[in-house]
């Protein structure tokens, strides 16, 4: 059995006809025509077992072409469709790229945005005085400490008074000023 191809039942082959030398010049010629006409009918009938298989396996070839045909446009048509998809998604991936790019741009400002919004004249005067302010008041806070070290009281002494009521309004002042400065809510 060929691969793809079925036996008929057909008639079987004549016999298979020898003729050697001897039988050309042996025979009479009636029985060499006889013979010879049983040569044809094998020959032809071989002939025809061979159109018969050749028109099979040229039938079968077109038909596994046609097959191999329709699976190549199919499975061309499927790649050209995960070619788009796949062109879909790099595209849907490059743009969010690009948002995510872009929204980190926005959650970062720049050196120039923090320069601009932090180094404004005005704003930088203000604070240098403050900070001037600030000093000379730690600085006298410190001398009335110093002062206040030196001296001996009594304890019935109205100086003595006097000047620790002075000397912790001074340092009230000075934290509440500090602490101003510090939170940069200071109200001239």
């Amino acid at each position: 059995v060929r691969r793809g191809f079925k036996m008929t039942n057909e008639e079987p082959l004549p016999k298979k006809v020898r003729l050697s030398e001897t039988d050309f010049k042996v025979m009479a010629r009636d029985e060499l025509i006889l013979r010879w006409k049983q040569y044809e009918a094998y020959v032809q009938a071989l002939e025809g077992k061979y159109t018969d298989l050749n028109s099979n396996d040229v039938t079968g070839l077109r038909e596994s072409e046609e097959k191999l045909k329709q699976q190549q446009q199919e499975s061309a048509r499927r790649e050209n469709i995960l070619v788009m998809r796949l062109a879909t998604k790099e595209q849907e991936m490059q743009e969010c790229t690009t948002q995510i790019q872009y929204l980190k741009q926005v959650q970062q400002p720049s050196v120039a945005q923090l320069r601009s919004t932090m180094v404004d004249p005005a704003i930088n005067l203000f604070f240098l005085k403050m900070k001037g302010e600030l000093e000379q008041t730690k600085d006298k806070l410190e001398q009335a400490q110093n002062e206040l070290s030196a001296w001996k009281f009594t304890p019935d002494s109205k100086c003595k008074d006097g000047i620790c009521i002075a000397l912790n309004l001074e340092h009230s002042d000075l934290e509440t000023l500090y602490i101003s400065f510090a939170n940069k809510t200071v109200d001239f």
